[in-house]
């Protein structure tokens, strides 16, 4: 995806997202969250700290996250980092 249509997406982004990653288990998990994105286009989520994402993230702070749904053109923007 070029860049100016995945910023595009972002800006259009609903601020509901999804956000996967793997629980300490090795079990997948999902979960929509709310984000915000800055000036320099990091991405923030927030969750409480007894929640089960908070915990998994703790333990392993690999993530990934789908952002928008184009549905003209089918599309997404789907990142892997650290959280």
């Amino acid at each position: 995806m070029p860049a100016l249509q995945a910023l595009d997406l972002v800006g259009r982004a609903s601020g509901l997202e999804r956000a996967g990653r793997t629980r300490r288990e090795a079990d997948p998990q999902a979960a929509v969250v709310g984000i915000v994105v800055d000036d320099h286009f990091e991405i923030f989520f927030d969750t409480l700290a007894t929640s089960r994402k908070c915990r998994n993230l703790r333990h392993n702070p690999r993530i990934a996250l789908v952002i928008g749904w184009d549905w003209q053109d089918a599309c997404t923007l789907q990142l892997q980092g650290h959280a």
